[in-house]
């Protein structure tokens, strides 16, 4: 119990008040005997003035010295010393002090890097998110960061978006179907055991059927301590970045995905928080911190927020650019936009700035990445005749958050013309039987990774397929072509780019917005020297102490 605290639920701060050691027992849930003990420890602290008078009736008189608020940072303090963090926010909760000045700057400084018990430890309030560290089933921003931060395979994609090799010593192929790696020495799992050749072959048989509509393996051979192969039914130049996606992190013995390669290793999780540690065997260069501490708590006075702070509050401001874009795609193998004659009228008349919603967050787009453009085609034809209401399809990513926000001003202009329209949800996480068949324009969005080569064809061959299921046949077999040259070559970038001009002279896309994501960090905490991704998480590789 804390003492001290519960005084306050009963008596004024700095008021003389009479009472008794009977009250404070009652107060305090305990024996007379002991709530004598507790009072003087209290006294002796300086936290309360008791004074007790000679003679028979009289009673002591208690006088609170220390504020509530005090009184309060001082009972979290003891709390966070001893982890208990579930604690300090539920106590901040049941006093109701969340808006008290005093205790949201003591809770902020809680966060960011500290040196607790001789460890640097990086700590961090964060919404809760069920995890899946599973590479198969994981999905959301908060699964891949976490695997990433436990977890390597075997390339990278560096800062200049190359592939480069990282638990490899050395690779080969000649003709892109047979493939022989040679893994580095001494690479250690988290358990101190070697990685071999053993594990790196049983992770990919363990994720191999996540790609399996790409490209399949006729086999893999173990040819040493540290050597295998693969070879694939058909050539593909870009395996290696492939095998850069997380997804194909390289885990013990194939098959426990607690258990990684990476810089840190996870040592507590619970619904209340995580636990990374700084794994000192790290193959490459170990993070400068020691641990991780991720709070799982939807805490008002967070120090990295998506919305701007109160202007009293110091701040730093974080913009991140997007690579990819907002888009429509009319369909030419269904309904009213099979007339070419119509999709160039629909084409030009949507006006992508009047789809723009937030100007400060978004910049027109002329291709999936930024600063680049296609060719626009010329031809326009007049008004034609509509004989039904187009079906617009717009992209749902998660429960509650679509693209309806794009398809609103997209009708208007529709309207405007006296082209009237209907609009479906469609969620393309999940099956959709001949989608071409049932929609004329479809509305959503793409990301890309730095991971370009594969991001760029896990767009355009992952069902179902919009782009390529929206162009004619005689298109739609040019697209696949350079689709399966990209793979089968080294210019892979260019074959994209063709396809992109491709689907633009069809009428068949068309670019709306590149997305900026911005984040305010709070200066009045120890959240300094932080680098974020595009999506706001923390490099914790990066994080250390800046003294100059």
């Amino acid at each position: 119990m804390h003492y001290n605290l519960v005084l306050h639920q009963y008596f004024e701060e700095l008021k003389r008040t009479e009472t008794s050691i009977e009250q404070l027992a009652s107060i305090w849930h305990c024996s007379e005997r002991y709530a004598k003990i507790v009072i003087k420890q209290l006294q002796q602290q300086q936290k309360v003035l008791w004074e007790t008078s000679q003679g028979r009736g009289k009673k002591p008189f208690l006088t609170l010295c220390q504020s509530k608020t005090d009184a309060v940072i001082q009972v979290l303090q003891q709390l966070w010393l001893q982890k208990k963090y579930e604690e300090v926010f539920q106590l901040v909760k049941d006093v109701e002090l969340q808006q008290n000045p005093s205790i949201q700057a003591w809770m902020n400084a809680q966060f960011g890097l500290h040196a607790l018990n001789e460890e640097h430890v990086f700590v961090q309030p964060m919404y809760f998110v069920e995890l899946f560290l599973d590479p198969l089933k994981a999905i959301s921003r908060h699964d891949m960061h976490i695997l990433e931060q436990m977890h390597e395979s075997l390339f990278i994609i560096n800062e200049r978006s190359e592939i480069e090799s990282n638990l490899l010593f050395d690779y080969n192929s000649e003709d892109y179907r047979t493939w022989h790696f040679v893994l580095r020495k001494g690479v250690l799992f988290h358990n101190l055991e070697e990685l071999t050749a053993s594990d790196a072959v049983e992770s990919i048989r363990y994720v191999k059927s996540y790609y399996k509509n790409v490209f399949t393996i006729e086999s893999m051979q173990i040819l040493g301590r540290y050597t295998f192969s693969i070879t694939l039914h058909k050539p593909l130049t870009i395996l290696p970045n492939f095998l850069a996606s997380i997804r194909f992190s390289v885990f013990y013995k194939g098959q426990e995905p607690t258990i990684g390669c990476g810089p840190f290793q996870l040592v507590t999780h619970t619904n209340e928080r995580m636990r990374l540690q700084t794994f000192t065997r790290y193959f490459k260069q170990r993070p400068w911190i020691d641990a991780v501490e991720l709070i799982y708590q939807d805490f008002e006075a967070d120090v990295v927020s998506n919305f701007i702070f109160h202007t009293d509050v110091p701040y730093r401001e974080i913009i991140s650019q997007e690579q990819g874009a907002d888009f429509f795609a009319l369909n030419s193998t269904y309904g009213e936009l099979t007339d070419r004659d119509k999709r160039a009228y629909i084409w030009h008349l949507i006006e992508p700035v009047r789809c723009i919603v937030d100007h400060e967050r978004e910049t027109l787009a002329g291709s999936w990445l930024v600063g680049q453009s296609n060719k626009s085609p010329v031809e326009k034809t007049k008004k034609p005749h509509f004989s039904r209401p187009l079906v617009i399809g717009y992209q749902e990513i998660r429960q509650g958050v679509n693209h309806l926000y794009r398809v609103e001003p997209i009708q208007q202009l529709l309207l405007e013309q006296g082209v009237e329209s209907r609009t479906v949800c469609i969620d393309l996480k999940h099956a959709h039987e001949k989608i071409e068949q049932k929609i004329d324009i479809f509305v959503g969005g793409n990301a890309l990774s730095d991971n370009l080569l594969l991001a760029y064809f896990m767009m355009y061959s992952s069902e179902p397929q919009i782009f390529f299921n929206f162009l004619l046949p005689e298109s739609r077999q040019i697209a696949e072509y350079l689709l399966q040259q990209a793979t089968s070559q080294k210019e892979g970038l260019a074959c994209f780019k063709q396809i992109e001009q491709l689907l633009v002279d069809e009428y068949t896309l068309k670019f709306i917005s590149h997305r900026k994501h911005y984040f305010y960090v709070r200066e009045d905490t120890p959240y300094k020297h932080v680098e974020f991704d595009q999506h706001g998480r923390v490099n914790y590789r990066r994080i250390f102490y800046k003294d100059y």
